[in-house]
């Protein structure tokens, strides 16, 4: 991550810099982010009818100093890295009703993805 004036003074940012969904596709099961862990998990139900080919997620690089992992349980993710400090993953599943999950973790040594 590189040095900006973006995170100066930010009390708060642990809490509420994190990932979130921005577009799924399918119906959400879960979105859940672990704050003392930096994990966050989602899950949803494929809806092979919808439109939105692509679950999206919005990844804030702040908590993520040293990089992070994304493991899914199906498909194929890629990860577009922005300027501003943050990351767009794209999350492309098989076209069928099945579960399908994500979860971002911390690496432990490294950079991004």
């Amino acid at each position: 991550m590189r040095k900006s004036l973006l995170y100066n003074g930010g009390r708060t940012l642990d809490a509420v810099a994190r990932p979130y969904a921005q577009a799924t596709n399918g119906t959400l099961i879960e979105s859940r982010y672990v704050m003392a862990e930096r994990r966050y998990s989602l899950r949803f139900r494929r809806d092979s009818k919808m439109a939105v080919t692509a679950t999206k997620v919005f990844i804030p690089l702040y908590p993520y100093v040293k990089g992070f992992d994304v493991t899914h349980s199906t498909g194929s993710v890629s990860l577009s890295v922005h300027r501003d400090n943050y990351a767009i993953l794209e999350y492309i599943t098989p076209p069928n009703d099945q579960v399908c999950s994500l979860r971002i973790t911390p690496m432990k040594d490294g950079c991004c993805g």
